[in-house]
């Protein structure tokens, strides 16, 4: 949380090149990442595909629908009063902008950081994919390598997609990839493959109270 503060902090204008380029890069390096990967840390194979979308759609999607409905009508609201462009006080702004929260698309403006449940929703469902169609090898640790190596085939071979198609700012299918950030969620899945295996062969609990230590200081040095 305070690496992604720091790296939008590095955006401003008064910011931009010098010293402060190089910390925003290195800040937008991991710290999505790392998020990926503690959600994936708490992630079970053993969940149904069934069982983990149902979870997901009351703990991403419905607070996206309402957290969004909710910024419309502050927009609307505040418009009204003149704190606002204008443009946020037609009530047709407002009745699309609760039907896009509905469908699960970002109306940007106060609900603009809910962009990264949207995010997280496709990433995990298309994570949880590959575990239900790797179900069927029974030998546990044959799984776990095919889970890791599709979740970055997938990636890698997205990665290469994103390298010839530029999807942001673009209308029909094509600008519905970005505006659900299928773009970068196609990214996730061996960050999420790796927190889950992580939590599996308990790599957290094998490091010692000196060790863990030495990692975070060299983690917070390395920020600093």
């Amino acid at each position: 949380i305070v690496s992604i503060v720091i790296g939008h902090a590095m955006n401003g204008s008064e910011l931009n090149g010098g010293a402060a380029e190089y910390v925003r890069r290195f800040v937008y390096l991991y710290h999505l990442v790392v998020f990926v990967f503690v959600s994936g840390y708490f992630l079970k194979r053993e969940d149904s595909f069934i069982k983990v979308l149902i979870k997901k759609l009351k703990t991403l999607y419905l607070p996206f629908v309402i957290w969004s409905i909710i910024s419309c009508l502050l927009n609307y609201i505040f418009a009204l009063l003149g704190l606002l462009s204008s443009t946020y006080a037609d009530l047709s702004y407002l009745v699309k902008g609760i039907i896009k929260s509905v469908l699960f698309q970002n109306i940007g403006g106060f609900a603009s950081p809910l962009w990264f449940l949207q995010l997280l929703f496709v990433s995990i469902m298309v994570f949880e994919m590959i575990l239900s169609l790797t179900k069927v090898i029974k030998k546990e640790h044959i799984r776990s390598a095919c889970i890791v190596a599709f979740s970055f085939i997938i990636g890698f071979i997205w990665a290469l997609v994103l390298m010839k198609v530029n999807f942001i700012g673009v209308s029909g299918v094509k600008g519905l990839v970005h505006r659900l950030h299928i773009d970068t969620a196609l990214l996730m899945p061996p960050f999420l493959a790796l927190g889950m295996l992580t939590r599996e062969v308990n790599v957290l609990h094998r490091l010692s109270t000196k060790e863990a230590f030495c990692a975070c200081g060299a983690g917070w040095a390395l920020l600093l």
